[in-house]
């Protein structure tokens, strides 16, 4: 089975820096229902938001692109 970006991100949160979906999204500048969106694979994000995430995440585009 194939991880999707949103389950990557998820688990990043989660195991490795331990925060909230409320606490991240004003981390990265969007929305808590936004991140969870991204999360739960319902949207993709722009490449601007992902650069953000990334950062959030403490993860780079090219592993974010690679659950693409």
């Amino acid at each position: 089975m194939m991880t999707t970006l949103g389950a990557y991100l998820r688990g990043l949160r989660l195991c490795q820096t331990n925060v909230s979906l409320e606490k991240m999204s004003i981390k990265i500048g969007c929305t808590k229902s936004y991140l969870s969106d991204v999360e739960n694979d319902k949207i993709m994000p722009s490449l601007a938001k992902a650069k953000d995430i990334a950062k959030g995440y403490k993860t780079s585009l090219n592993q974010m692109g690679k659950y693409l």
